[in-house]
């Protein structure tokens, strides 16, 4: 029942406009908002149907039926529908419950379980329409690659090619001259 206090406190803000008295027909401007205009509404109290549609909706009348209610002295809680009552709340809930038995005393089912293939998913791939990026390039791509040897996954402490003093075997069109110190600054 909160959306019917809330209801409730927005009826105030409204404006009561007019009411025609044949066929029960309200008249109700709403309260000027931020970004929303007062627009008319118009409420016919017969047929319980306001032109926002909450009435219909959320089967309780809305604050444009509630400032009605107030300026003639009607009840708001007469037109509240039955489902939102005690009485259909305890209703729900007042039957006995028969507890189950163990999965083999459920009796034998009288039909066979078909899948409906129609709602399962292809086996194809989708067309994806994502826009690829870096993420997407493989780690193959970035590796680095020592620039003695050009093999890719270690550097020059751990390359094979090189040894510890410098020499060993170059990589094709390298020189010596070419070669960093790396043991020591000279």
């Amino acid at each position: 029942m909160r959306r019917f206090e809330k209801y409730r406190r927005r009826a105030h803000w409204h404006s009561y406009l007019q009411y025609d008295h044949d066929r029960d027909i309200f008249e109700v401007r709403t309260a000027i908002r931020e970004h929303q205009r007062n627009n008319l509404q118009t409420v016919n109290e017969t047929s319980r149907l306001c032109s926002c549609g909450k009435w219909i909706i959320y089967h309780m009348p809305c604050a444009h039926a509630m400032k009605c209610f107030q300026q003639v002295g009607l009840g708001a809680t007469n037109y509240v529908d039955r489902q939102y009552s005690i009485v259909a709340y305890t209703d729900t809930y007042s039957g006995q419950l028969q507890p189950l038995g163990a999965e083999h005393y459920w009796p034998s089912e009288l039909f066979k379980m078909v899948c409906n293939k129609d709602y399962l998913r292809k086996l194809q791939v989708q067309k994806r329409s994502r826009i690829r990026n870096q993420m997407d390039v493989g780690d193959t791509v970035y590796a680095r690659k020592w620039s003695i040897c050009s093999q890719i996954e270690h550097y020059h402490r751990k390359c094979p090619s090189a040894s510890v003093g410098g020499g060993g075997n170059l990589a094709p069109g390298a020189s010596s001259s070419n070669v960093p110190n790396y043991q020591g600054y000279t």
